[in-house]
């Protein structure tokens, strides 16, 4: 057993050996002992250091014993090297496993299937700075990083970690820009979540597996914090991962995915090009911030061009029922150049506490715009 005076070097320079070491040179030993043949399904680098989760170890015997719920750091510099020092249980025993593991603003978001674990890597040792339910995600593809933090969706919502606090993307205040039955329809178990950088937009697939996709997908605007829903806009085949490549040329950078059909794969850009086809544009159930007050809607002023095709009509107090208002008028601006056009409400606008406008039809030209939209209303007395 002289082997253990080597962990001493002191002692081991003036000829002492132990026989029988201590314990606690047994245990730094133990601790420093390299795991073998260790398997892991997630990881991420952070300071010098791979974190790496939902690891499977080579136990003493040759057995594997898998610990989905563990997260393992490597020795600094070492990426290789992973020691039971470095063995980071935050929340063992809670039948969840760890799915993707990511990092921003020295922080390390742990990701479970249904728990979001935030763990605080900015010293030499790791603590769990916050646990959030149901912020956990089904599956690693539905995270993404971003210049603005970290990215993810589930049934539930869609998050932003800004090294700070999260925010719902899908919540602006008290008020929801996506109603959750409509996004729990949306999102499947196998959801993708991809960030454009040159565009600042996060797109939501709504799933991987060709099977169940449909090619739809939500796509948010970071600068105007607003969400457009896509039909049929990606690859109905098998998806891998969104992730940044540059182009041929190295003079930008494109977010790809790669599709399988047969034995043959092929790297497809995501293409936000407009085309033709059906448009569906609503606004908001607006109340001006004047809930249960009555109103007068007298007309609507709508900036656009290229807008053959396209018509407006409005559902009133949130009922979605878009025939609520009649126009005089419910055709938009065809011409090349921007133009106001305007729609005098003939019957329907009198005594409603909110109004829902909506642009639908199929335009036949991809140049189809729309710059603003104005209400003129009044509020009238409480009785």
């Amino acid at each position: 057993m002289a082997n253990y005076a080597v962990m001493n070097p002191g002692l081991y320079r003036l000829g002492i050996r132990y026989s029988n070491p201590p314990f606690h040179h047994r245990r730094y030993v133990e601790e420093l002992e390299p795991y073998k043949n260790v398997q892991f399904k997630t990881s991420v680098l952070h300071n010098r250091r791979i974190y790496v989760g939902n690891v499977s170890i080579e136990k003493q015997d040759g057995s594997q014993e898998t610990l989905s719920d563990t997260m393992l750091k490597s020795e600094p510099g070492q990426f290789d090297k992973f020691t039971d020092r470095g063995r980071i249980d935050v929340s063992v025993g809670d039948g969840e496993d760890i799915i993707r593991l990511e990092t921003y603003a020295d922080r390390i978001l742990e990701f479970k299937n249904r728990t979001l674990h935030i763990i605080n890597a900015a010293g030499k040792s790791e603590f769990l700075e916050d646990s959030y339910k149901f912020k956990g995600v089904p599956n690693p593809q539905s995270v993404a990083r971003t210049d603005y933090g970290v990215a993810w969706a589930n049934e539930f919502g869609c998050y932003l970690y800004d090294g700070r606090e999260i925010h719902d993307l899908l919540e602006d205040g008290a008020i929801r820009k996506v109603k959750q039955s409509t996004w729990s329809a949306f999102m499947t178990i196998n959801a993708l979540v991809g960030y454009s950088p040159t565009k600042r937009q996060i797109i939501v697939i709504d799933s991987f597996k060709g099977s169940e996709s449909s090619g739809n997908l939500y796509l948010y605007d970071i600068p105007t914090k607003a969400w457009v829903q896509g039909f049929s806009r990606v690859s109905e085949e098998d998806k891998s991962n969104l992730t940044i490549n540059p182009t041929s040329d190295n003079t930008s950078i494109d977010l790809v995915y790669v599709t399988k059909n047969g034995s043959s794969a092929t790297m497809e850009p995501w293409k936000d090009a407009s085309g033709t086809g059906d448009i569906d544009i609503r606004i908001r159930d607006e109340d001006f911030q004047q809930p249960h007050v009555r109103k007068k809607i007298h007309k609507v002023y709508i900036t656009s061009k290229y807008a053959s095709g396209i018509t407006i009509s409005a559902a009133v107090n949130g009922s979605e029922n878009f025939s609520d208002i009649t126009f005089d008028i419910n055709t938009l601006n065809t011409g090349s150049s921007w133009a106001k056009s305007i729609h005098k409400v003939t019957d329907g606008g009198n005594n409603i506490e909110s109004v829902q406008l909506k642009l639908s039809g199929t335009t036949g030209s991809s140049s189809f715009e729309v710059n603003d939209m104005s209400i003129v209303y009044r509020t009238k007395g409480i009785k």
